[in-house]
């Protein structure tokens, strides 16, 4: 199974935000996730162990206002995601989700602060 979003990152997310595709184990409060997304000049991943550890991959260099494909897709006995700008070439994070039976997957957003509001364009979404 995999999941993927063409994320507009010329119509970007105002400063502080953080928009992008997300994996849920569950929807209970500490349920472990993986989220790959973007900041106006940053590629983002953030992801969440069954022990409620969070880790933050190294940010990437947003180099490109093109739209960019976000990824998600399972591989053996893990989920992985990459990003790409043109459709082809792929860089892949290589922080993994360990692959469940049932998972949630949707598209998230993440202002700066609970009264700024955030905007993303997603197109694409399979």
């Amino acid at each position: 199974p995999s999941f993927e979003a063409l994320l507009s990152t010329n119509h970007m997310i105002s400063a502080g935000g953080i928009c992008g595709i997300m994996i849920r184990a569950a929807l209970t409060e500490q349920a472990p996730f993986l989220f790959l997304g973007a900041s106006p000049d940053q590629i983002f991943l953030v992801t969440r162990d069954g022990t409620g550890k969070i880790t933050n991959a190294p940010p990437r260099p947003l180099a490109s206002k093109k739209a960019m494909k976000l990824h998600i897709f399972q591989t053996n006995d893990y989920v992985v995601s990459s990003y790409s700008f043109d459709g082809r070439n792929s860089a892949i994070f290589t922080n993994s989700f360990p692959k469940a039976d049932r998972a949630f997957v949707g598209l998230a957003i993440f202002p700066e602060a609970s009264t700024n509001r955030t905007k993303a364009i997603f197109q694409n979404v399979k």
